[in-house]
């Protein structure tokens, strides 16, 4: 059940930029499209290995965009508007 009954909710948090932002939802999409094709609906279908190696430069390539993206965050204490599909 969601009790969330105000528009304006006084959040201490980070803005970002148009760009870090557009970066973080592109980093977001890849992470999904990347969980789609992995996840099999109904038949399981081929078994796809992979070295650890490079899952391991995979998940070091999410983490320096994660980082970047992170460190150009900018706290901040001013009251922001949260759309409702966003909450």
């Amino acid at each position: 059940m969601n009790n969330d009954t105000h528009d304006i909710v006084d959040i201490t948090g980070y803005t970002l930029s148009t760009d870090s932002h557009d970066e973080l939802v592109a980093l977001r999409d890849s992470l999904l499209a990347m969980a789609r094709g992995t996840t099999a609906k109904g038949d399981a279908g081929p078994i796809v290995n992979m070295p650890r190696a490079q899952m391991g430069k995979i998940f070091e390539h999410i983490a320096l965009q994660i980082r970047d993206i992170v460190a150009l965050a900018t706290p901040t204490d001013e009251v922001v508007e949260v759309p409702s599909d966003q909450r």
